[in-house]
């Protein structure tokens, strides 16, 4: 299993407060990279900051207002002097449970301007960052993105645009950009969405081959989903800071559609 060293490098975890976002965070932390912890709960983020050591750091941020992304990595800057990486794991779902229908379009462009926009927006700002002195951005998708969820539709069709942002990124400057997609993972959100009978814990279980919905603790060899659009393979956290999927793409040709339309279902 492809393994990076991080050692000495700075990374930027959107959502760095509370579930993946803060599992990752800590796995970063202990493989020795500082971390900017920046969540729109600026508090926790501080908070959370703390408790991983005085080498680390944190910042308030709204991920859809362009604005705040600059402020951020301006954050960055002040704290650390660069950024090595940026973890694009910030997000939110449509916790209303209606079909795509019946969604109004200011609801629809508010999860889009963070899901979608917000992802775009870090995602060009780091870009900027990097360009002379390189550096790796990975994107945090969904399952939903391959095979999309009935009745949270627009938080599919949110994430399978994170899937072509990431092929729109890929190859640019001498950035590595991948992006991962997680299954059922019991955060908060998913915790809250089985208290309020919206997720069935045992069907959710049922759709991952082995069993069991994964917690948020994370380790350096923790799989994700595998992205065959340009992965092909089963990929750690920190291999997606290594691997190019500009590169496995040149050498890869495209799976069929079909390969695609077989993958289970996920968060």
């Amino acid at each position: 299993m492809l393994r990076a060293d991080v050692t000495g490098k700075v990374a930027i975890v959107t959502g760095g407060a509370a579930g993946i976002g803060w599992a990752t965070a800590r796995l970063l932390a202990e493989r020795g990279a500082r971390v900017l912890l920046a969540d729109l709960d600026g508090a926790r983020a501080v908070e959370r900051a703390q408790s991983l050591g005085t080498e680390h750091a944190a910042v308030g941020v709204d991920i859809s207002v362009p604005a705040s992304v600059t402020s951020m990595f301006a954050a960055c800057r002040d704290a650390f002097g660069k950024i090595d990486i940026l973890v694009n794991n910030a997000g939110r779902t449509d916790q209303r449970g209606l079909p795509l229908l019946e969604h109004d379009c200011a609801s629809f462009e508010a999860l889009l301007a963070i899901n979608l926009a917000g992802t775009a927006e870090a995602g060009r700002q780091a870009l900027q960052a990097m360009a002379k002195s390189g550096g790796a951005i990975v994107n945090v998708a969904s399952g939903a993105a391959v095979r999309a969820l009935p009745l949270r539709g627009s938080y599919s069709a949110s994430k399978a645009g994170v899937l072509g942002l990431t092929r729109a990124l890929a190859g640019q400057q001498q950035v590595r950009v991948n992006c991962v997609a997680p299954g059922f993972v019991h955060t908060e959100l998913v915790a809250a969405l089985i208290q309020a009978g919206r997720l069935d814990p045992a069907d959710a279980a049922a759709k991952i081959p082995l069993g069991r919905r994964r917690s948020r603790k994370l380790s350096a060899s923790s799989p994700v989903r595998p992205l065959r659009m340009s992965m092909g393979r089963r990929l750690s956290w920190t291999a997606a800071l290594t691997h190019s999927a500009a590169a496995n793409r040149r050498r890869r040709p495209k799976p069929p559609l079909s390969m695609l339309a077989r993958a289970e279902p996920s968060s």
